[in-house]
């Protein structure tokens, strides 16, 4: 197997919005550490295929498809074969829409499409000859967020008796003059929260920036984390940066113990699934929960009225919206990519969106494999997928987030859809199954 790896900065420039908090409503005043984006291309005999890295909160689907295709004339892969993952830091910049934030910026995703070309090229000049090995580092850094309150339902705050990752998936690439680190990890990156206006890539921009000391290259993967919050969340750059060296100095502890792959081949196989949305309510039932209080922010937040506003603005747009689409008939499917790589036989699996951690345990619990990388955040940010007995439970993603990105709850059977289908991609790329 031959890899190249190559990282560009996309750090926007001072004075950007920020995305991911509703409740910052201030521009970006300086830098923790630059945004990046990093591609690792890998090519085994005729298959070609490449992981990029993206430090921003999301894209939508027609910018994934964008980027993914650009890089593909470059690699000379099909676009089938490039996987756009997002780390889905909330301290970058307005690279995908959401409701009361504003648009994606245009301007910021042009650029973007020609740096990721620049980065492929130069990941592809790059390649060479490499031994590939695996391992599992015990290291975390989040904890499952939806806790139960007496009163209040479920809410964002901390649930250590529910299901949250523990480990750290990595694949080390060795050739004989670089060394690229696969790394995937569970974690929402809010370190820095709404109060901190600092552009930032949150721990995972900190974790590749301390594996570079090492001389390490590296490509990290956000895993099913739409329900795992950080340990020190909402703390600050501080927090982020010691979070991060953390998550880093726990995977390379762990490489001493890595096993090495005897015959590193690479298949990959992609299925392209429209999710339906369940049944909408009659829109002036919405309506009345314009004014309804929402989980969406922090306590101390809500009390600002121009916060409040905001809310009620995104709620406003987000009606709006359902009354465009629906004068024009039914609620159209969301559009969504499910990706599996194998390398030998280690799973790298890739889907969109906002996963819980309960899929990726179910997904990997089904692959006959050593090791599975389950990553989401990955092509189209299509927001909150929930398992089906979350809805029945309520709180912020089921009930509420969807007023922020897309149009309304996704079916109950959208985690099996997901679930079904990287099974298939699997079998099709050739792994076997439990």
């Amino acid at each position: 197997m031959h890899c190249g790896s190559a990282q560009v900065d996309i750090t926007p420039a001072v004075g950007a919005p920020l995305n991911g908090f509703i409740a910052r409503y201030q521009p970006s005043n300086g830098v923790d550490i630059p945004l990046a984006a990093r591609v690792a291309v890998l090519r085994h005999q005729a298959v070609a295929a490449a992981i990029v890295s993206l430090d921003t909160l999301g894209l939508a689907n027609e910018t994934a498809e964008d980027l993914a295709s650009a890089v593909a004339a470059i690699i000379g892969a099909p676009a089938d074969h490039v996987v756009i993952a997002c780390s889905h830091t909330h301290s970058g910049p307005v690279a995908a829409p959401l409701r009361g934030i504003g648009p994606a910026d245009v301007d910021y995703l042009r650029r973007l499409k020609s740096q990721l070309q620049d980065a492929a090229r130069r990941a592809t000049a790059a390649l060479e000859h490499v031994a590939v090995r695996y391992v599992t580092a015990p290291v975390h850094l989040g904890m499952n967020r939806r806790q139960f309150i007496p009163g209040q339902g479920v809410v964002l705050g901390s649930n250590p008796d529910a299901p949250t990752d523990r480990a750290t998936r990595v694949l080390l690439f060795e050739g004989a003059t670089s060394k690229t680190i696969l790394f995937e990890h569970a974690c929402h990156p809010y370190c820095l929260g709404p109060q901190h206006l600092l552009i930032s890539p949150d721990f995972w921009g900190h974790a590749a920036t301390e594996l570079a000391t090492h001389s390490f290259n590296c490509v990290h993967l956000n895993g099913c984390s739409g329900d795992i919050r950080p340990l020190r969340a909402f703390e600050g750059p501080v927090a982020a940066k010691e979070e991060g060296q953390r998550l880093a100095r726990g995977i390379l502890a762990s490489l001493p113990h890595a096993k090495t792959l005897d015959t590193p081949t690479l298949t990959v196989a992609s299925e392209r699934l429209a999710i339906p949305c369940q049944p909408l309510p009659p829109l002036t039932e919405l309506q009345s929960q314009i004014d309804a209080a929402d989980r969406t922010v922090r306590a101390e937040d809500r009390v600002d009225p121009v916060v409040r506003q905001r809310v009620k603005t995104a709620f406003s747009l987000w009606l709006d919206d359902l009354r465009a689409i629906t004068a024009r008939g039914p609620l159209p499917s969301v559009p969504a990519r499910v990706t599996a790589i194998k390398i030998g036989p280690v799973a790298v699996v890739t889907l969109p969106g906002e996963i819980f951690f309960e899929t990726s345990q179910a997904i990997t619990a089904r692959l006959d494999t050593p090791m599975a990388m389950t990553a989401a955040y990955c092509h189209a940010y299509v927001g909150y997928v929930c398992p089906p007995q979350v809805y029945d439970q309520g709180g912020y993603e089921p009930d509420e987030s969807h007023r922020f990105v897309g149009w309304w709850k996704l079916s109950l059977d959208a985690t099996t859809l997901l679930e079904r289908s990287a099974v298939e991609c699997w079998k099709h790329a050739g792994g076997s199954v439990r």
